[in-house]
């Protein structure tokens, strides 16, 4: 059941945006065999400006036909006019629209994405095996609220921009504005993953005051959001097979979310990866952020036949990513550096995808981190309540503590304590007696 609570204005501009967005989705896969990446993404953001310059108050029928006017317009465009394969698609996607648009109800599909979302999230704790998250599994049922858009003071949220789930006392609200993209529309399950994993099947709740206190956001929006990521990424496979994701759903918390992240919880997203990278490695050199790539990049060639159609194209791919790395080693990351860095893991998420039934991102997950141990600590922190330790939040404790470690040459002794620890809290107490 879904609490609507949206006004009738907003609840018509939903319809459209729910309606537009969800028959795209269904096509985006075929929309993005028949053009490269660069074009794909120029076509999405045509698509966004579509929906937002069709919204009229409630006149949904007026709305939905503007959009699908503003799409066919772009389809028989000079841009698309040598490529039929990306007009035949769009055209598919009007039709679609069009022809559900008479009853369309966003509440079977938005209700359908919460459901994967929990269970993502009920995966995850159970593979954990804590008693106190298997009793929240059990026990904690929050409504599902859709509510108009808030300012971001009245949303608690690790994110700087607008989120469109977030957690409050009365239960998980869906927000909407005009402002919002079918990217946002693609982060649902991994967001409702999110809300379920870090703000409900927790034993604390961040249903009061203190979940605006740094060190519980750093865990539950920054070392958390990293963990969801890592195990959506390292059990793709597995997970694609059991709920209906497509390659593009595993890029969401990374690409579009992670750098939305306020300073806080980006701080937490930041130290979980570098406990994860040191873990991870069985030599004691510090990695880095590009690490995981380079691993990806072993993986890939290494599952590659030499002589397979596209190893060649594998071989250009790696080409480009290690002068990427290496510029980015040498003077240091820049905005055209990550934006060719981001094309080109783009291209081999889908080579990868094609040639070994995995995106490329998972590839460097699997192949760089020891997940057993940094996710096994992370289950357990997880399942502590705040003041376990006789602290205020053992959660920030823990991570401001970890920190020392990671961005220091203390790293072989954080390897060595998690090795030797049972648990989280016997971990904490090892690293606070050495600090």
């Amino acid at each position: 059941m879904i609490d609507d609570r949206f006004s009738s204005e907003t609840r018509a501009s939903y319809r459209v945006y729910s309606l537009c967005c969800d028959t795209l989705l269904n096509s985006y896969e075929a929309l993005s065999k028949a053009c490269d990446i660069k074009a794909l993404i120029a076509l999405i953001g045509e698509f966004d400006r579509a929906l937002r310059n069709s919204y009229c108050g409630d006149m949904y029928d007026l709305v939905v036909e503007g959009v699908c006017l503003s799409l066919q317009k772009l389809a028989n465009g000079k841009k698309y006019r040598s490529k039929p394969g990306v007009r035949e698609k769009l055209a598919a996607i009007c039709e679609g629209i069009r022809a559900g648009r008479d009853g369309w109800d966003f509440r079977p599909s938005l209700t359908r994405w919460r459901d994967i979302g929990k269970l993502l999230a009920q995966d995850f704790y159970r593979e954990g095996g804590h008693n106190r998250n298997k009793e929240l599994i059990d026990s904690q049922a929050p409504p599902l609220i859709a509510n108009d858009i808030r300012s971001s003071s009245q949303i608690a949220s690790g994110f700087t921009a607008p989120c469109p789930i977030g957690t409050l006392p009365d239960g998980i609200h869906l927000f909407f504005d005009e402002r919002f993209g079918f990217s946002h529309y693609l982060s649902y399950p991994l967001l409702f993953f999110h809300e379920y994993a870090s703000h409900v099947y927790v034993p604390r709740t961040r249903m009061d005051d203190k979940r605006f206190d740094d060190g519980w956001t750093g865990f539950d929006d920054g070392w958390l959001v990293y963990a969801i990521d890592l195990f959506v990424n390292t059990r793709w496979s597995e997970l694609c097979g059991k709920y209906p994701l497509i390659c593009a759903h595993g890029d969401v918390l990374r690409d579009i979310w992670r750098p939305r992240l306020t300073k806080a919880a980006a701080d937490g997203y930041d130290i979980a990866c570098d406990v994860d990278r040191w873990l991870g490695h069985a030599d004691v050199r510090q990695p880095d952020k590009y690490s995981r790539y380079e691993a990806g990049l072993r993986r890939l060639l290494d599952q590659m036949e030499q002589d397979h159609p596209r190893y060649t194209e594998a071989l250009t791919y790696e080409q480009r990513l290690t002068e990427n790395i290496y510029e980015c080693r040498l003077d240091g990351d820049t905005d055209r550096n990550t934006s060719d860095r981001s094309k080109i893991i783009r291209q081999l998420n889908s080579l990868a995808l094609s040639v070994l039934h995995v995106p490329f991102n998972a590839l460097c997950d699997s192949g760089l981190s020891y997940q057993p141990k940094f996710l096994q600590i992370t289950w357990d922190l997880a399942s502590y309540p705040a003041d376990v330790a006789g602290t205020i939040s053992f959660h920030g404790d823990f991570l401001n503590l970890v920190k020392q470690f990671t961005q220091s040459d203390k790293g072989p002794l954080l390897c060595s304590a998690a090795e030797n620890s049972a648990n989280a809290l016997e971990l904490y107490e090892k690293l606070k007696a050495m600090s």
